[in-house]
């Protein structure tokens, strides 16, 4: 999965939090304005509609989808900086 990085924390000297959010766009579709204008429960439909997506929105831009704890060497190593778009997966050991 892709991920961009938003933030990352020293825990202490030895170890790095980075905080990531998924990468991809949501599209959000809505009625026609002017249809919607003619009947009152489509305007309705339409308000709720938006509401919901102005929410996700919200919700989305205050949260992080991942945060990986790592060693400070390995972030040294691998030199991510905040906005950086990365790729991890889960494997079993």
């Amino acid at each position: 999965m892709r991920y961009k990085i938003v933030k990352i924390e020293m825990k202490d000297e030895n170890t790095v939090t980075v905080y990531m959010r998924r990468e991809g766009r949501e599209v959000i579709t809505a009625p026609d304005i002017d249809e919607a204008m003619k009947d009152p429960f489509k305007l309705m439909e339409l308000s709720r509609q938006m509401g919901m997506a102005y929410m996700r929105a919200i919700e989305r831009s205050i949260s992080e989808d991942a945060m990986i704890t790592m060693k400070y060497e390995e972030y040294c190593e691998l030199e991510l900086k905040v906005g950086d778009v990365v790729e991890v997966s889960v494997k079993h050991v």
